[in-house]
């Protein structure tokens, strides 16, 4: 599931991009000939460049395909059907997570438990702390952990989908 995530982190960072980039050339100061402005815009292609990671590519996906109001109801629903668990801190591979419902702390936390998790399983080195170990009881951890990314999993799906004419 994390992979269908992963197929819209290019889409998602270029559309931020390119807000970003429409910003500088549509403003009415900005002129092709004018050095400072290019050096301006590169500038924002620089600090984009820097500050976009798997985790920020991640939670942009999550940014621009849920509705905040929608993750936060399955969430409740999630819980209320079973046990606090997202909105809980919990030790998850080593690391303490809680997912934040509040509106600037949802999708970055979100997105950061969704990325320590992947990284557990696949850069399961010998010795680190937070890596999945199999038989170990750890399984119990991912099965608490797969509903959430299923659901955003078909959020995605759902929102990106187009109608196909025959």
């Amino acid at each position: 599931m994390y992979k269908i995530l992963e197929y819209f982190f290019t889409s998602a960072a270029e559309h931020v991009l390119f807000e970003l980039l429409k910003e500088q050339l549509v403003a009415p100061d900005f002129s092709h000939l004018k050095i400072g402005k290019l050096r301006d815009l590169t500038k924002v292609i620089r600090r984009f460049d820097q500050k976009m990671d798997e985790r920020k590519m991640l939670q942009t996906v999550l940014e621009q395909y849920l509705d905040k109001d929608d993750a936060r109801q399955w969430i409740a629903s999630y819980e209320g059907n079973n046990a606090p668990h997202y909105t809980k801190e919990r030790e998850v591979f080593g690391e303490a997570l809680r997912v934040d419902t509040s509106d600037n702390q949802l999708f970055p936390t979100i997105a950061t438990r969704i990325y320590h998790i992947r990284n557990a399983l696949v850069h399961n080195k010998e010795g680190e702390i937070s890596r999945f170990i199999p038989f170990s009881g750890q399984e119990k951890i991912l099965v608490s952990e797969i509903p959430l990314l299923q659901f955003i999993a078909e959020q995605l799906i759902l929102k990106s989908g187009k109608d196909v004419q025959f």
